[in-house]
C-alpha cells in the first residue's frame, strides 16, 4: 500500500494575516524615510505679550487659540508643555526687537519662521496684533490685526482663531510662490547666470525656484563674481553688487621713464630754441649789410615755450606712471576688496555665499 504526503492547508484568514502584518513591518521600515525627504515646515511662537485685566485661565485659552489657528497639514507649530502658561518655546525670542536676534532663535529651534503676538486689554475691548517672521531674514513677512470690542471669553477667542488662521493663509501663499530676485551691479551691463544658464545683464529681475542655486555674474575687464544664492519660497529680494576692475596690463614703469627721457628732451630743444631766438640766420657775404649783419633773424620764441611747455606735461605724465608702478601695500596698483550691499526689498534680504 503506496503511502501519500498530505499538503497541510493554510486557511485563507491566516494567510492574509501574514501578508498584511509582512506589509505593515515593511511599511514601518520606509515610512520614516518617505517622512524625512519631504519633512513639513516648521514654525514656533516666540512672543505672546497679553497686557491688561486677563485671567490666567484666558490667557491659556488664547494661546490654545493661536497655535490650532496656525496649525495646518503642511505645517508644524512647535508646542510648548500641556501645562506651560502660554505657547512660547523658546524664552531668548520674548526679548527680540531685531533681525539678528530673531534669527538665531529660529536657528536654535531649526524652524523656517517665526510668530510673535501681542494683546492688549483695556475695558473688555482686546487689540491683537500677530506678526509672521521670516527665519533666514529675520524680517516680518506678515502682520495680521483684529479688534475685539466689549468682548468675553467666547468672543475673544473666535478673535485669536480668525487672526491666527489669517497669518495661516499668508504663510501659505509665501511657500507656495516662486522667489523672485532682483540683481544690479556697478557698473551695469553684466551677464548674469543661474546654474550655468545664461539669464540676461545687469539690471534683472528673476523668478527662482526655492532651494540653492550657483549665480555667476561676468562682465568684460571685471572680475567674474561666484557665489551660492539661497532661495526661499514667496521671498521678493534684492542684491547690490559693485564689480571690482582687473588690474591694467599697462607698462607703466617702461612708459614713465620713457615719457620723463621725452620730457627732459622736449625741455632741452626748448631751451635751446629759446636761446636762438633773435640771431642771425647765416648768409652769404654779398647778402650783408653795411654793418656785416644778415638780414633775417630766428623766430624761435614760440616754439621753444611750447616745447617747454610739453616738457612739463610729459614728464609730469610719466612720473605718475612711475608712482603707480611702485609695489606699494595699498596703493593704487593693488585689487581691492570686492564690496557687496544687500538692499532691503519688500522687507527682506538676500542670503548669498561665495567667493568674492
Amino acid at each position: 500500500m503506496r503511502r501519500e504526503l498530505a499538503t497541510p492547508i493554510v486557511p485563507r484568514a491566516s494567510f492574509v494575516a501574514a501578508v498584511s502584518t509582512t506589509a505593515v513591518v515593511l511599511a514601518g521600515l520606509f515610512t520614516p524615510r518617505l517622512a524625512e525627504a519631504a519633512p513639513a515646515d516648521r514654525l514656533a511662537v516666540v512672543r505672546f505679550e497679553v497686557s491688561g485685566n486677563v485671567p490666567t485661565a484666558l490667557r491659556r485659552t488664547l494661546g490654545e487659540r493661536l497655535v490650532e489657528g496656525l496649525s495646518a497639514v503642511s505645517f508644524e507649530v512647535l508646542k510648548a508643555s500641556p501645562d506651560a502658561p502660554s505657547p512660547v518655546i523658546d524664552r531668548e525670542g520674548e526679548a527680540c526687537r531685531d533681525e539678528g536676534c530673531f534669527r538665531r532663535v529660529a536657528n536654535a529651534l531649526n524652524v523656517s519662521y517665526l510668530v510673535t503676538a501681542v494683546i492688549e486689554e483695556r475695558q473688555k475691548t482686546f487689540e491683537i496684533q500677530l506678526e509672521l517672521i521670516s527665519a533666514r531674514t529675520g524680517s516680518v513677512v506678515g502682520t495680521n490685526r483684529e479688534r475685539c470690542e466689549i468682548c468675553g471669553v467666547v468672543e475673544v477667542g473666535e478673535k485669536m482663531s480668525l487672526a491666527a488662521s489669517t497669518l495661516r493663509a499668508r504663510l501659505q501663499t509665501l511657500t507656495r510662490a516662486p522667489a523672485r530676485i532682483v540683481i544690479r551691479t556697478r557698473p551695469e551691463g553684466a551677464a548674469v547666470k543661474i546654474d550655468g544658464k545664461p539669464m540676461g545683464t545687469t539690471p534683472v529681475d528673476l523668478t527662482l525656484a526655492a532651494g540653492e542655486r550657483r549665480l555667476i555674474i561676468e562682465r568684460d575687464g571685471y572680475s567674474p563674481l561666484e557665489r551660492t544664492l539661497s532661495v526661499t519660497r514667496g521671498v521678493d529680494e534684492a542684491l547690490d553688487l559693485d564689480l571690482v576692475q582687473l588690474p591694467t596690463k599697462f607698462p607703466f614703469r617702461g612708459a614713465g621713464w620713457a615719457a620723463v627721457a621725452t620730457g627732459a628732451a622736449l625741455a632741452a630743444g626748448g631751451i635751446y630754441l629759446l636761446a636762438l631766438h633773435g640771431s642771425e640766420v647765416n648768409c652769404k657775404a654779398e647778402e650783408r649789410d653795411a654793418f656785416s649783419n644778415c638780414p633775417q633773424v630766428y623766430r624761435t620764441n614760440v616754439v621753444g615755450a611750447s616745447l617747454l611747455g610739453g616738457s612739463a606735461v610729459v614728464a609730469t605724465l610719466g612720473g605718475v606712471w612711475l608712482y603707480l608702478a611702485q609695489p606699494a601695500s595699498g596703493g593704487l596698483l593693488t585689487t581691492s576688496t570686492e564690496r557687496a550691499s544687500v538692499t532691503r526689498f519688500t522687507g527682506l534680504t538676500v542670503g548669498a555665499t561665495g567667493k568674492f
